[in-house]
């Protein structure tokens, strides 16, 4: 039973996580028509850093614009981003058949165990929120991610700010 238990667990978290989770205080209390992103500290960041970060803020408010909303300040509502990534690994190993046995049926003498393959990668979750003028948290949005060896993480940033405020703005 827990070999299944196990299993499953591998079987949950090995999948393409695209959950969005939201967070909505009143839904009255999204009534804006104007917005604006809380001032950053970039000063301790580099160069493409800086970069994804000013994309980020720029895919948020064409999302923002193309569904009727406008920038200006001061503003109605406040937009504060986060990411959070951390390095994780996963570890595969296999045990199998011979493929030339003769004993098909009955394999166990026939056994080899491969050896372990050992992937690291980053994985995180990117939040948005908005705020109310007041500084009270009226709706969140959340995509957990996974960056493979290699990848370039700012196309896909940029991908998840979209869809995190296309589900804000399309319900």
């Amino acid at each position: 039973m827990r070999v299944w238990a196990v299993c499953m667990l591998l079987l949950v978290t090995q999948c393409k996580t695209r959950t969005i989770s939201f967070y909505v205080v009143d839904k009255d209390k999204l009534s804006f028509s104007t917005f604006d992103f809380y001032a950053k500290d970039t000063e301790g960041l580099t160069p493409r850093q800086q970069t994804t970060d000013s994309l980020l803020q720029h895919t948020i408010t064409q999302v923002l614009q193309s569904n009727g909303y406008r920038q200006a300040s001061p503003a109605q509502v406040y937009i504060a981003y986060q990411l959070t990534t951390g390095m994780a690994t996963n570890i595969n190993s296999t045990t199998n058949y011979a493929h030339n046995s003769p004993y098909r049926y009955n394999p166990y003498p026939y056994l080899y165990d491969q050896p372990a393959y050992r992937t690291d990668y980053k994985e995180g979750v990117f939040i948005i929120e908005l705020y109310s003028n007041q500084d009270k948290l009226l709706w969140q949005g959340s995509q957990s991610f996974k960056v493979k060896p290699g990848s370039e993480t700012q196309p896909l940033l940029v991908s998840l700010a979209h869809n995190i405020m296309e589900s804000f703005t399309n319900p």
